[in-house]
């Protein structure tokens, strides 16, 4: 009997402490993510690297949460790729490439 009561004083406590989180948990459900998609589908050359810099640049100007890039390509100039790498590497916003 005693330990049904202190279960049942137990759930009280734990169900008062998740209300009064309520609110801070529905404020940051009301921001939204900002996800800033851009599509890498031809063969790797300086035109892709300055479409790249500039969807880079858009996306801070948007204040972007994640980048996201839809990359299908069979390659290219090294040139181009390793500044495609180096500008993704030291972006601020987080990169996700598939």
């Amino acid at each position: 009997m005693k330990f049904n009561k202190i279960s049942a004083l137990l759930l009280a406590c734990l169900f008062s402490a998740s209300i009064n989180q309520l609110p801070a948990q529905e404020s940051s459900q009301k921001e939204k993510t900002i996800i800033y998609k851009f599509d890498i589908k031809k063969e790797i050359a300086p035109p892709v690297w300055h479409t790249t810099r500039k969807a880079l640049l858009e996306a801070k100007e948007l204040k972007a949460d994640v980048i996201l890039i839809h990359m299908n390509t069979y390659g290219g100039m090294l040139e181009s790729a390793d500044s495609i790498r180096t500008a993704i590497l030291q972006s601020e916003i987080p990169v996700w490439v598939f």
